[in-house]
């Protein structure tokens, strides 16, 4: 036991809480891919979110797909979508010139019984929109009964035909990197809808292009409609370090990530076999964590492994899931670490998804 313990607080030795505060700071990443849509450089973000609303009767969230910015069709007959996170009553869309008080078009639809992405044509509806002309869309949720008042969604977008620059552009692509050319040319409107074409489409790609979609609607703070496109995703883990080697007493630093929001286990098998859980521990119980962030290990909260003897292959174990993980039984040391009991810790589990770092430590030059 007391050379278990040995080899044990050799492999782990607790750093001020002070120096750890002062390093492995958390950064964000753009993950797996580059976005697709750019924003205008001049884009003015819309100080109030008027794009999510709900039915008031039954609780559903409805958003209008537009961006947090005035958004650009370069159509003169796009096609506009709306989000519901599930049953809605009744929809009366209405589309005005910005400034006007008479809409361009006033549309009701039935509503919806189940979530999803709805698309609004105005082409279908003889809708033409003007060039160089900003609009206003609203979308009057009328509750479930008719026992509540009404709610109001609402977002702007123009109509701001190519150039003849980026025309040209288009005209020479098609497939996948048509849409490449209309997020780099901040058409919202056409983007949005070809992805969700895609989606609808693409039995091989539709990971890809709803990945894709997501990423879109994460950037302009569509988080509703952000979640309902990562729910379909699986889950995909990234665990590095810059390093793959370390002397003694010098500090192992990692990071970790995430395609989707994600809760995760991070277990430290040292040269004796010892399995030691880093996190979640007694000073950081929480085990979720943002996706499509790059997260480093340690941050302020965490407790820094510092190399000592014994030297040799060891591993870093990360083990995600998008749903809680239960807690494994062990003992907490005096650092808030935790020495997980011989058995299983969680491998083989099919909710899982895990990734291994070999690092290979080494005594002092």
């Amino acid at each position: 036991k007391h050379r278990h313990m040995r080899s044990l607080r050799a492999s782990l030795i607790l750093c001020s809480l002070i120096a750890a505060c002062m390093h492995g700071m958390v950064a964000t990443a753009a993950m797996p891919e580059e976005a697709l849509y750019k924003p205008p450089a001049d884009a003015v973000r819309d100080s109030l979110e008027r794009r999510h609303g709900a039915d008031r009767a039954i609780g559903t969230r409805v958003s209008l797909m537009l961006a947090d910015h005035r958004s650009r069709c370069v159509s003169g007959q796009p096609t506009l979508y709306w989000y519901a996170s599930g049953e809605v009553g009744a929809v009366e869309h209405q589309v005005f010139e910005l400034g006007t008080s008479e809409p361009l078009l006033r549309h009701r639809v039935a509503g919806t019984a189940e979530e999803g992405f709805l698309p609004l044509s105005l082409a279908e509806l003889g809708v033409k929109l003007r060039p160089g002309v900003a609009y206003l869309w609203k979308a009057i949720i009328f509750p479930e009964g008719g026992g509540n008042t009404p709610s109001v969604v609402q977002g702007e977008f123009v109509h701001a035909p190519l150039d003849d620059e980026q025309a040209e552009r288009l005209a020479r692509t098609n497939g996948d990197e048509r849409l490449g050319v209309l997020g780099s040319t901040s058409a919202w409107c056409e983007l949005f809808d070809g992805l969700t074409q895609r989606i609808a489409t693409a039995t091989d790609d539709e990971t890809r292009w709803r990945r894709h979609r997501a990423n879109m609607l994460r950037q302009v703070g569509l988080i509703d409609a952000e979640r309902a496109d990562e729910s379909r995703l699986p889950l995909e883990v990234s665990l590095r370090s810059e390093r793959s080697a370390f002397r003694s007493g010098e500090q192992i630093e990692f990071s970790f990530a995430a395609s989707r929001r994600f809760h995760a286990r991070i277990l430290y098998v040292d040269v004796s076999g010892n399995r030691i859980q880093i996190l979640p521990n007694a000073r950081r119980s929480d085990n979720g964590f943002e996706g499509n962030t790059l997260h480093a290990y340690p941050n302020g909260l965490d407790v820094p492994l510092v190399v000592a003897a014994p030297y040799g292959r060891e591993r870093i174990v990360l083990q995600a899931a998008t749903a809680p993980l239960p807690s494994l039984p062990g003992r907490t040391l005096p650092n808030g670490l935790i020495l997980l009991n011989p058995g299983p810790a969680g491998e083989g589990d099919d909710d899982l998804v895990e990734q291994v770092l070999y690092i290979d430590t080494h005594p002092a030059p």
